[in-house]
């Protein structure tokens, strides 16, 4: 009897208990739906070597992912693209090599968020002026990348692609269609439609008022008029006053033989091809002297030159004649610049008929 009791002790003591494992938490336990390949970990206790990762779509199909690591309170797993291409809820759970399954853990595949795009200051610039303007977005998670998808921007306009920002100096009139994108930190990206007026710059005439002294029954030497500004090209008319008989205004080309002396007073207007036009006058006067003894008759009695601070010296050398008012007799003259500036490079003749050239140095800029 009493080596029966014995054994059967013995029996009793052999008994083990199994462990289940169980699962506490996930990282991440979310991604956008259309993620790349993700990287998961599954933290909890009493895992077995050997377990895997069993997941169950948002459909209910169940598919087993192969761990990198398994250790007793963590298994490491990538989850395929494929399985968050559709969003809804997955579930998350470990089964050892006995077929045994762990608890289920939901791991959610959210929709794509809508981004929109604004501007939160988009003005209307002018060219040669600094301009500056911002998009936002929003519904996304941020930082976003920004980029032109279409169209165009003004040129000398660039966009930053990490601030949203439209920035520089424009260099041509005109409203200009672009579309951009931004890209979010996740997957989401959003799309707008845009556009920037940029205004031309203010219509000018370039050439200064006062023209050369001309002589009665001799040619006068041409003048041309410019424009600055506006849209060109550009038309040129007399809106007051009278030139001087025997000369016209052609092309923006003041020229003829003046018939009469004096001294006369008119405006010219010149004109741009906007829709509507933009007009700017300019007051002018000339005098006409009677034929006498040979004069000097200069060309021009101005230069205009324009440029960039800080940018090469590249405008083009310009030349001035000059002529005898009496064509069978030369004229010997000299030049002089008052004040004199180490800018300004002048090489005239000596004696009619002959040419003042006038260039800029490099120190100009």
């Amino acid at each position: 009897m009493l080596t029966k009791l014995l054994t059967v002790a013995g029996l009793i003591c052999a008994v083990a208990v199994a462990q289940v494992s169980s699962i506490d938490s996930l990282a991440p336990s979310s991604a956008p739906v259309g993620s790349a390949a993700t990287a998961l970990t599954v933290t909890g206790k009493n895992i077995a070597a050997g377990s895997v990762v069993s997941w169950t779509t948002p459909d209910g199909r169940k598919v087993t992912i192969s761990p990198s690591l398994v250790q007793a309170a963590q298994v490491a797993a990538t989850i395929p693209a494929a399985l968050l291409s559709t969003s809804g809820t997955a579930n998350v759970a470990v089964v050892d090599g006995a077929g045994v399954l762990s608890n289920q853990l939901p791991f959610r595949i959210t929709q794509k968020a809508f981004i929109s795009l604004s501007a939160v200051s988009l003005p209307g610039g002018a060219v040669g002026a600094s301009y500056s303007g911002t998009l936002a977005a929003k519904n996304g998670t941020g930082p976003y990348t920004w980029t032109v998808t279409g169209g165009s921007l003004p040129t000398g306009l660039s966009l930053d692609a990490a601030s949203g920002n439209i920035s520089g100096i424009p260099a041509a009139p005109g409203t200009f269609f672009f579309g951009v994108q931004a890209a979010d930190s996740t997957t989401g990206n959003g799309t707008g439609t845009f556009q920037i007026a940029i205004a031309p710059q203010a219509l000018r005439i370039t050439n200064a008022p006062a023209l050369p002294t001309g002589i009665a029954g001799l040619p006068f030497p041409g003048q041309v008029l410019g424009s600055t500004g506006g849209i060109g090209p550009y038309t040129y008319s007399v809106t007051s006053g009278t030139l001087p008989a025997g000369l016209r205004l052609s092309g923006g080309v003041i020229s003829g033989t003046p018939t009469a002396s004096g001294v006369f007073s008119f405006v010219v207007t010149s004109k741009d091809s906007a829709t509507p036009a933009v007009s700017v006058t300019l007051s002018v006067q000339v005098t006409i002297r009677v034929a006498g003894p040979a004069a000097l008759v200069v060309g021009s009695s101005s230069v205009v030159f324009s440029g960039t601070a800080g940018g090469a010296a590249s405008q083009a050398p310009v030349s001035i004649p000059v002529s005898s008012s009496d064509g069978s007799s030369s004229l010997n003259y000299q030049v002089a610049v008052s004040p004199a500036v180490s800018w300004l490079s002048v090489l005239p003749d000596s004696k009619t008929p002959g040419t003042i050239d006038l260039t800029l140095t490099g120190q100009a800029n």
